[in-house]
């Protein structure tokens, strides 16, 4: 009998191992999602790179997280407000030019009215993506309230 028993615990951890990989499967993903905050320099590129304007956290049928949404408040965080004008104003990518200026949105109450001239002016049309619905739109359209 107590040989019996020891085999029906075994079964019941044979059934419990594959949901245990799982599980320390979603919690490796979950903290390489948080990963050692980027570097300015290689934030502003991975934003320029992947080049999607995105504009909310989870994106996509299912719901994914967006790293690119990520690398945003990432930059809201490393960078200064100096920086963040010159991104926003003079940057060649103008994906990186908007999550700048959103950024810039967080951090002054007035935004320079040279600045938002610029984006006033700025018709490049830029992909997006919020939630699941993908777009083309330009820049001014883009930038909110100007």
């Amino acid at each position: 009998m107590v040989h019996l028993n020891i085999k029906q615990n075994m079964s019941s951890y044979k059934n419990t191992l594959p949901i245990l990989v799982l599980m320390c499967a979603a919690v490796k993903f979950a903290s390489a999602q948080k990963g050692n905050p980027e570097s300015l320099p290689v934030l502003i590129e991975n934003l320029a790179r992947y080049n999607v304007y995105e504009t909310s956290e989870m994106i996509g049928f299912a719901g994914s997280i967006s790293r690119q949404y990520a690398r945003y408040q990432q930059l809201g965080k490393v960078a200064t407000i100096a920086e963040l004008e010159d991104l926003a104003g003079n940057h060649k990518n103008p994906v990186v030019r908007l999550y700048a200026l959103q950024a810039l949105r967080h951090k002054l109450k007035v935004i320079p009215p040279a600045l938002l001239e610029k984006f006033k002016q700025d018709y490049t049309v830029v992909v997006t993506m919020h939630g699941c619905i993908a777009g083309k739109l330009p820049v001014n359209q883009l930038a909110g309230p100007l």
